[in-house]
């Protein structure tokens, strides 16, 4: 698939289009896409002439159009040197050098700190991988340029996690070929969807639930018969391609101290991309801790007392839960593993045990990840 899509000539995109039926032209009114010039006679402001258009955010609603919405979409995309998307109410090109339409054929200055040749064009959405790869391929691989391919990545798991996949085991397969072209850049190694150089960093994603308390908006999301997890295993809990709903990365600032220390990671997966298993070991600080409940005795992600007790009998902290799953089930106990810390917060991955200690050696113990937490 990278290298139908990647080597192209230029990918035409049915962006508009619900499903395979719907083709590339749309009935519309091309006089709402027709840009004119301006001239008002007497005023400072418009004497000269200006070039007018409908701006109706047209860029950043590209990423919601339905072609754009399906999980398989998105590396073809990503790979895609140049698009042409027909869209219900103009035709918008895409590549790494413009991004123009009908009703704005001479492009609009948009953020670039950067040339690569020709000034490229950021979006501000999970496409501008395509730029931070391209930039490092051409200057190099700096660590400014290394870190930008990470951070985009980010951004396109968000994105992905959004989108719809018709075979719930093609969570990874469907952006292997993204993962081989930042592998092959990189020299890294992408583990079920985190990145090796990246762990523990990585680790502190957690399922965006919306602001209801009790999760309302994520519910009313998952269509019937959606289930939180997919029926057969696909990827290992610490990994965000476990889950079935929509996930986000915290934000890290400046300052940021990472608590945490990759050990080892491992990963066996099919020549397209399925994991088969992986195993992560890592050194941190672990806490015993136990999330307050509601009155049905249910752990609802939001702000929530805890208690850690391995710290003191009484010791208490407010702390954000993200449970991985719907809900968590009273009693929430568990242990905390410290990721991150930053001047104002504490970063934590909620784990349960796994297996029992191995004799002897009381800490090498297997978890599973239920879910995040921000003290």
């Amino acid at each position: 698939m990278a290298s139908v899509y990647g080597h192209g000539l230029v990918n035409l995109a049915a962006t508009s289009s619900a499903d395979s039926q719907g083709g590339l032209f749309f009935e519309r009114d091309v006089m709402m896409v027709q840009p004119f010039a301006a001239h008002i006679p007497g005023s400072d402001l418009l004497n000269e002439g200006w070039y007018v258009w409908k701006d109706d955010g047209r860029w950043g609603d590209l990423a919601d159009e339905p072609l754009n919405r399906r999980g398989w979409v998105l590396q073809e995309r990503l790979l895609s040197p140049r698009t042409i998307h027909f869209t219900s109410s103009e035709v918008i090109w895409q590549c790494l050098e413009d991004l123009a339409s009908e009703s704005i054929p001479d492009q609009t200055e948009l953020n670039s700190s950067q040339r690569l040749r020709v000034q490229p064009m950021e979006v501000g959405d999970y496409t501008d991988i395509r730029i931070a790869v391209a930039r490092a391929r051409h200057e190099g691989l700096s660590p400014q340029n290394e870190e930008e391919v990470y951070e985009k990545w980010m951004t396109v798991v968000s994105h992905f996690s959004n989108c719809r996949l018709t075979k719930e085991t093609d969570k990874l397969v469907a952006i292997y070929g993204m993962v081989r072209q930042v592998e092959e850049l990189t020299g890294d190694t992408c583990l079920a969807g985190l990145w090796r150089s990246h762990i523990p960093r990585h680790l502190v994603w957690a399922v965006n639930w919306g602001p209801s308390k009790d999760n309302a908006t994520i519910r009313a999301s998952l269509t019937p018969g959606t289930r939180p997890r997919p029926e057969r295993w696909r990827a290992p809990s610490w990994s965000w391609a476990s889950l079935d709903l929509p996930v986000g990365f915290k934000y890290h600032p400046e300052g940021t101290v990472c608590q945490a220390e990759l050990v080892e990671g491992e990963v066996e997966r099919t020549p397209n991309g399925a994991v088969l298993s992986a195993k992560l070991i890592i050194k941190a600080p672990l806490v015993a801790i136990r999330i307050e409940t509601d009155s049905g005795g249910r752990v609802i992600s939001g702000w929530r007392r805890g208690w850690v007790p391995s710290v003191g009998e009484n010791a208490s902290a407010v702390f954000y839960v993200q449970m991985d799953d719907m809900e968590g089930h009273n009693p929430i106990m568990g242990q905390a593993c410290l990721i991150l810390e930053d001047p104002n917060f504490a970063f934590f991955i909620l784990l349960h045990p796994a297996s029992e200690p191995s004799a002897g050696n009381s800490g090498d113990q297997a978890f599973r990840r239920v879910g995040a937490l921000m003290m």
